[in-house]
C-alpha cells in the first residue's frame, strides 16, 4: 500500500468527482439503484471507497507502464 501510495503521489494520480460518480453509476446499474442511493449506502465508507478507486488507478498505471 505504501509503495502504491507513493507512486500515486509521484505521478499525481487522483480520482475526480466524475470518476466517482461513474463508478457509482455502474454499481447502481448492477443493483438497480440511483447514484444518490449508492452514495448514501457508501456514506460512512466513502473515503475508503475513493481510496480503493485511486489504488486501482495506480495499479492500472503500473500495468500500463510496465516495460
Amino acid at each position: 500500500f505504501l509503495v502504491m501510495d507513493a507512486v500515486g503521489r509521484a505521478e499525481n494520480i487522483s480520482i475526480t468527482k466524475e470518476e466517482v460518480d461513474a463508478e457509482m453509476a455502474k454499481i447502481g446499474a448492477q443493483y438497480n439503484m440511483s447514484v444518490e442511493d449508492v452514495r448514501k449506502a457508501l456514506d460512512k465508507s466513502l473515503g475508503e471507497y475513493i481510496n480503493n478507486l485511486r489504488m486501482q488507478k495506480v495499479e492500472d498505471f503500473l500495468v500500463a507502464n510496465n516495460q
